[in-house]
């Protein structure tokens, strides 16, 4: 879409916006708006006020609440403001309410034998993607790590890494949410950053519920400070990115990859994280090249 820029007053350059995109978010005359400048790109978005509710009605009478448990996030992480839910069974109620406990600002307002509705009441969107991210980073790094700790601590119960775990979860939640309701659609990238983030934290929790307590030779203690430490690189790769980073990471993941270590629970789990991240290389150099239109120097 095209639009012609006006002259207005002493040097003032104007443009109009679409009429059919002001009167479907009803934005009038002397609302506010944000506009975010990134190079040769100006970003046009909406106060949260502004952001039309979204809304919609899901029948989960024939679902177990093992699908209602990986459904309903779907509605929380696409930016619903409402869910409505048809039921009919106590274990779907059940399922919705300890779905619901990990989904950010989700809450049930309303509650009967067959329907219930879900709203968001705190959408906490002054925390940006960003520091999400970053929090997301520590918590996988304290996950990986404490594997080391708890294996040298004499009856320590390896199930509390779990906790974390959920912790990691929640900031998914948050972050997914906020990419799909607040960021360019051309997001997709820092979405699937996010997502393998929480995939690399579900490594160490299969590892967990396989294992209430779990003891490392020297080996395998080595092998988790060095899949920690890459976590640690990936995270100030993000921050602080560059080609060279990229490269170097990349060979760090290549050499824990290609070790030829007997195949144990705890491999298979630093392996699948370490493939995480190299896997998703791709998706953060895309992020710093796509979708902020910077110049980089290759």
């Amino acid at each position: 879409m095209k639009r012609k820029v006006i002259k207005q007053g002493n040097g003032t350059l104007t443009i109009t916006l679409p009429k059919k995109w002001t009167e479907k978010l009803g934005i009038n005359a002397g609302d506010e708006i944000e506009i975010d400048e990134s190079d040769s790109r100006l970003v046009i978005r909406l106060d949260k006020e502004h952001i039309l509710s979204k809304s919609i009605t899901i029948d989960f009478k024939d679902c177990s609440p093992r699908m209602i448990k990986r459904i309903l996030p779907v509605f929380h992480h696409s930016g619903y403001d409402e869910v409505i839910t048809l039921y009919s069974d106590p274990s779907q109620i059940k399922a919705i309410h300890e779905t619901i406990n990990v989904l950010s600002g989700y809450e049930i307002i309303e509650q009967r034998p067959t329907r219930c509705v879900i709203k968001s009441l705190s959408e906490s969107s002054e925390l940006s993607v960003d520091k999400v991210i970053n929090r997301m980073f520590l918590v996988l790094h304290s996950i990986v790590s404490n594997l080391k700790d708890y294996s040298e601590k004499e009856g320590s119960n390896i199930q509390e890494i779990l906790v974390l775990e959920l912790t990691l979860d929640r900031l998914t939640n948050h972050a997914e949410r906020y990419i799909n309701k607040y960021l360019p659609k051309n997001s997709v990238y820092l979405y699937v950053l996010v997502w393998n983030l929480e995939c690399m934290g579900d490594y160490i929790r299969d590892l967990c519920k396989k294992n209430n307590s779990l003891k490392l030779n020297e080996q395998q203690k080595k092998r988790v400070v060095d899949c920690a430490e890459i976590v640690d690189n990936l995270r100030h790769l993000f921050f602080n990115f560059s080609i060279e980073g990229v490269d170097k990471l990349q060979q760090k993941c290549d050499i824990f990859l290609s070790n030829d270590i007997k195949q144990t629970h705890v491999e298979w789990a630093l392996k699948g994280i370490i493939q995480r991240v190299h896997d998703i290389l791709g998706s953060i150099t895309a992020v710093n090249y796509v979708t902020t239109d910077k110049k980089q120097k290759v």
